[in-house]
């Protein structure tokens, strides 16, 4: 028991919870539009971003949808499908566990875009793409305690008498010259302890979205600035927490050459607090194959494996197979059967148009090759990588924790930048050996 005990000690020492740190991110600015980005928004259909001698880039600004043309065969390559559920439309996926060990996921286009949670970037050759995904709740501009002394001078000195009526009755005003009783006075100043300064007023508990919104207008017409609530939340302690659980993801596109190179950096990735980031599905619908179509998908299992487009085969499920094996670094409690190894960092579709070959140049020992067939749920064929950003663990606690078991997780995000670099063949260079030529 003992030895369970400083087991479960140690591992709680080496893993823990979410975000740029430990804590996690516990507060971000929401998006906003400048001025290129919201005149790429406002415009219907795809705009020219980016073009060299071999390529065209296309993006969408309204749906953050982009596509690929080779300019050589007129073949154009989509990031995702046009219609269909949402889910297909999704340029990035995002599955994470909260701190109960729920897990969930949630989505670039249904939780990210139909939100109006993304904002666009031009940069050297193409695009950058940033998304809020996972509906944030609105930060407003008011101070929640507020000396009586700076409400007056901050705030009401600059407001007319019915404004400043109307914004106090959104207060409660308190003052130990109030109340008699000593109990009282000090579990009052238990929770607001800079009361022993004078009075103060702290915005009403429950106050209605609408109200919010007319309340931070007064704020802002005082003058009141972002630097005067964090000095305001500093001196009487409070903490803004954003309870929102929702994810920040910067996406690059751009072209090189005979190739697009698509980039997620990592450093720049922020969840919330008490919420663990698994798994960035990158452009999982990139180039999917419909029920018509004819082909193959190619996986480096082994010398090399082929998947027949629409096979009939959806009994067999999902590949899912790890680059170069298993994580040695996790703990052995569920060792996958034998198979062969994927051993080399691409994978590629074959269509009547051509084909496309995708190689993984960063965060390859992160990645997860999945791929699969249409059924009668999903009308796509599809291959992509699914990275691990945070390894979990399920752990056996139950001798110190009164529970049977419980998810640890490592500290820190990887540092490294997730980097795909896609090709593109034309019908007579893109069968298995034309990829293969190509990867060489």
């Amino acid at each position: 028991m003992i030895c369970c005990l400083l087991a479960a000690l140690l591992l709680l020492t080496a893993l823990s919870g979410c975000g740029q740190t430990d804590a996690g991110t516990a507060f971000l600015s929401l998006l906003t539009d400048d001025s290129f980005s919201r005149e790429l928004k406002g415009k219907e259909g795809y705009t020219l971003a980016a073009q060299n001698e071999r390529l065209s880039l296309y993006v969408n600004g309204a749906t953050a949808a982009f596509y690929v043309e080779d300019r050589q065969t007129g073949a154009r390559w989509h990031s995702a499908a046009e219609e269909g559920s949402d889910r297909f439309r999704a340029q990035i996926q995002v599955n994470y566990i909260n701190d109960g060990g729920q897990v969930s996921s949630l989505n670039s286009y249904t939780d990210g875009v139909q939100l109006s949670q993304f904002c666009w970037e031009k940069i050297d050759n193409g695009m950058r793409v940033t998304y809020d995904i996972g509906k944030r709740k609105k930060q407003y501009l008011i101070p929640t305690v507020i000396s009586e002394a700076r409400m007056k001078s901050k705030i009401l000195a600059n407001l007319d008498e019915d404004t400043q009526a109307d914004l106090l009755g959104m207060y409660s005003y308190k003052s130990l010259d109030d109340i008699a009783s000593f109990v009282l006075r000090e579990e009052l100043l238990k929770t607001y302890p800079t009361l022993k300064d004078g009075p103060l007023y702290v915005v009403l508990d429950g106050l209605a979205d609408f109200a919010r919104t007319r309340l931070e207008k007064y704020v802002i017409d005082s003058g009141y600035t972002q630097e005067d609530l964090e000095q305001d939340d500093a001196e009487n302690g409070v903490v803004e927490e954003d309870a929102s659980v929702s994810f920040r993801v910067p996406m690059e596109y751009l072209l090189d050459g005979d190739s697009l190179k698509v980039r997620v950096p990592l450093a720049e990735v922020s969840c919330p607090r008490n919420i663990y980031l698994q798994n960035l599905d990158v452009l999982p619908y990139f180039g999917a194959a419909g029920r018509d179509d004819e082909g193959y998908m190619l996986l480096p299992d082994g010398c090399g494996a082929l998947i027949d487009l629409n096979n009939g085969k959806q009994s067999q499920g999902t590949y899912q197979m790890p680059l170069y094996g298993k994580d040695l670094s996790m703990p052995d409690a569920d060792p996958l059967v034998d198979y062969q190894l994927l051993s080399l960092p691409v994978y590629g579709m074959k269509r009547q148009q051509g084909s496309f070959l995708t190689v993984i140049e960063d965060g390859a020992a992160l990645a997860t090759l999945r791929a699969g067939v249409s059924d009668e749920s999903t009308p796509l064929n599809y291959v992509y990588p699914s990275f691990t950003v945070y390894n979990a663990v399920l752990a056996d606690a139950g001798s110190y924790s009164g529970e049977t078991a419980i998810y640890f997780y490592q500290k820190n995000m990887p540092t490294t930048d997730l980097t795909l670099r896609y090709f593109f063949l034309s019908p007579e260079k893109g069968d298995y050996s034309g990829m293969a030529r190509c990867y060489r």
